[in-house]
C-alpha cells in the first residue's frame, strides 16, 4: 500500500475515532471525579475515625472519675452508717432505761464543804432513752434529792447575820429574831427534770468492739429547789423559804461496763450550773457561785428487739 492510500484511509477513520476519543475523554473526567470523592470519603472517614477516638478517651475518663466519684460515696456512706445508722447489737432495741443514784455538791453562798463542818447529800433518779448509733443516745430524767449545806468559812467568821425576814445584815436588828451566819445552815431539796445527749467517745477513737464505754453527756434541765434555813444549835427550823425553779445547764462523764448483752453498770460524774436566786436560800451578798457538783452509779438496762 503506498503513501497515498494510507492517508485515504486515515482521512476515512478520522470521524469513526472522535467520538471514541471523546467517550474515553469523559470516562477519564468520571475518573478522576471517582478517585476525588474517594480521597474527600477517606479524609472524612479519617476526620471520623479520629472523633470517635477522642470520644472514646473522653468516656474512659469520665468512666474512671465515675468511679472514683462512686468509691468515694461508698467510703462516705460507709463512714456515715457506722457513726450514724450502726446500732451496738443485733440483739438488743434502741430503746433503753435505768436508774441511778448519787450524792450531790452544791456550791452557792453556803457549800455542803461549810464553816462548821461538811455536809453530804443524796439523790436518786429514773432515766429512758434511745440510741441512735453506737456513738450517738438521747435520753430524758428525772431525780429527786436533799442535801444540806452552810455558810463557808470565810462568811461564818465576818459580821453577817440573817433576820427572819430572809435578808442580810451587818448586826442584829431589834425587835427581830436574827441568827449569826455561823450558827446556821440551810437543807435544800432538790428536784431535777431534763434532757441529755450522750456522745460515746470509745467508737471514735477505735473501731474494735468492747463492753466499755466513756460518754460525754451535755444537757438542759429544769432545776427546783426548797430550802428550809435552820439553826445548828438544835436543828429547829428558823424559816423556810418558798420553791424556786432555775434553768439547768450540765455536762457530765459517764463510764460504764456491759456485764451482760442487756444490763451494763457505770458511774458519773458532772456538774450543773443553776440561772436565779440560790440554791441554799441565803441572800446574795458575796459570792455568785450557784452550781451542783454531782457524782453516782447507774444500772442500765437494754430492752430486747420485739420486746422478748
Amino acid at each position: 500500500m503506498n503513501k497515498t492510500t494510507k492517508v485515504i484511509a486515515l482521512a476515512m477513520l478520522l470521524p469513526l475515532m472522535s467520538p471514541i476519543n471523546t467517550s474515553a475523554r469523559d470516562i477519564s473526567s468520571s475518573a478522576r471525579d471517582i478517585s476525588s470523592s474517594a480521597r474527600d470519603i477517606s479524609s472524612s472517614a479519617c476526620d471520623i475515625s479520629s472523633s470517635a477516638r477522642d470520644i472514646s478517651s473522653s468516656a474512659r475518663d469520665i468512666s474512671s472519675s465515675a468511679r472514683d466519684i462512686s468509691s468515694s460515696a461508698r467510703d462516705i456512706s460507709s463512714s456515715g452508717h457506722d457513726i450514724v445508722s450502726s446500732t451496738p447489737d443485733a440483739d438488743k432495741s434502741t430503746w433503753y432505761a435505768g436508774v441511778q443514784g448519787g450524792i450531790p455538791l452544791a456550791m452557792s453562798t453556803a457549800s455542803n464543804f461549810g464553816g462548821d463542818k461538811t455536809r453530804l447529800g443524796w439523790s436518786v433518779g429514773v432515766f429512758f432513752g434511745r440510741h441512735f448509733s453506737n456513738i450517738i443516745s438521747a435520753e430524758i430524767h428525772a431525780s429527786w434529792g436533799k442535801t444540806g449545806m452552810s455558810p463557808r468559812e470565810r462568811c461564818a467568821i465576818r459580821d453577817n447575820w440573817i433576820g427572819l425576814d430572809g435578808c442580810h445584815y451587818f448586826a442584829p436588828v431589834l425587835d427581830m429574831d436574827c441568827l449569826h451566819y455561823d450558827a446556821i445552815m440551810s437543807k435544800v431539796t432538790l428536784q431535777d427534770y431534763g434532757m441529755n445527749v450522750n456522745v460515746s467517745l470509745l467508737p471514735v477513737i477505735s473501731s474494735k468492739p468492747s463492753r466499755w464505754n466513756v460518754m460525754l453527756s451535755p444537757g438542759i434541765s429544769a432545776c427546783g429547789t426548797k430550802a428550809s434555813i435552820r439553826a445548828t444549835a438544835d436543828d429547829s427550823e428558823f424559816f423556810s423559804c418558798s420553791s424556786e425553779w432555775h434553768l439547768g445547764l450540765s455536762c457530765r462523764l459517764h463510764v460504764g461496763y456491759e456485764v451482760s448483752p442487756l444490763i451494763s453498770v457505770g458511774a458519773y460524774t458532772g456538774i450543773t450550773y443553776v440561772t436565779g436566786e440560790g440554791i441554799d436560800g441565803l441572800p446574795r451578798y458575796y459570792h455568785s457561785a450557784n452550781t451542783i457538783w454531782e457524782s453516782g452509779l447507774r444500772l442500765t438496762y437494754n430492752f430486747k428487739k420485739g420486746g422478748r
